[in-house]
């Protein structure tokens, strides 16, 4: 095995600033993870609704064929 030394690296990256155009948010599609419970979807859709002039949401192909621990 190779040892690159990655183990050393530290990353205190809190969060990235990215310009997006509001051509790009008013049309996102956010797609949830394999059986994302209702209230998670809800709240989803509600910022989807505030935010957005015609963001969806999409559920995961793998709704009901993968299970988390």
């Amino acid at each position: 095995m190779l040892d690159i030394g990655f183990y050393d690296i530290v990353n205190e990256t809190q969060y990235i600033d990215v310009n997006i155009s509001n051509e790009v948010i008013d049309n996102i599609i956010v797609r949830v993870h394999p059986n994302c419970d209702f209230a998670d979807r809800l709240l989803i859709e509600s910022l989807l609704y505030k935010y957005t002039n015609n963001g969806k949401l999409e559920l995961s192909n793998l709704n009901d064929n993968y299970r988390t621990r």
